[in-house]
């Protein structure tokens, strides 16, 4: 089965402008991604997520899917794994410009997104591979991505709270 969407004819200016948006005006930009979202079926959107986000292929991103079954015809599926990897390339202002707006519009889940974001975190901290500074700095911009989602989520936000305590920041003991 041949899944390589049909270029649209305006998939260019489209990309041009939510690159433009993305770089001056990320305000604007949410507000854009989910008119274009709304907009596409679900082909021309994998295609828009590839090229705005400088993303392999939609086969490439389905051959990584680590044990997932991914329907590609599934617009939120599609959107969660492009969301993966931006976050795991550490596009982490990238990933967040994309789901914040479509979550807040009611198109893409929060639990998805917030489950994302936590199983990255236990995958990273338990990764022996990274250096432990760096590692320690992403899991907590992931953290605190989760936070936002939902800052009732208890593991999280003990994870976030001994963090605070053993780095002795005050202000983020005090907004835990």
């Amino acid at each position: 089965m041949n899944t390589t969407p049909v270029p649209i004819p305006h998939l260019a200016s489209l990309v041009s402008e939510g690159k433009t948006l993305l770089s001056q005006d990320p305000d604007q930009f949410g507000a854009w991604i989910v008119a274009v979202y709304q907009e596409q079926e679900t082909a021309d959107w994998v295609e828009l997520l590839h090229r705005l986000y400088d993303l392999p292929s939609i086969e490439q991103l389905l051959s990584t899917a680590s044990s997932q079954t991914i329907d590609y015809a599934d617009q939120i599926a599609v959107t969660v794994l492009a969301l993966q990897k931006l976050l795991v390339s550490n596009q982490l202002r990238l990933a967040y410009l994309l789901y914040t707006p479509l979550i807040q519009a009611g198109i893409l889940p929060c639990e998805k997104v917030l489950d994302l974001l936590l199983s990255l975190v236990n995958r990273l901290e338990n990764s022996p591979t990274r250096n432990p500074e760096q590692r320690f700095q992403v899991c907590l911009q992931l953290r605190e991505m989760a936070f936002e989602l939902d800052p009732s989520q208890r593991d999280n936000l003990q994870a976030l709270m001994f963090r605070a305590l053993q780095t002795n920041d005050e202000l983020a003991v005090v907004l835990y």
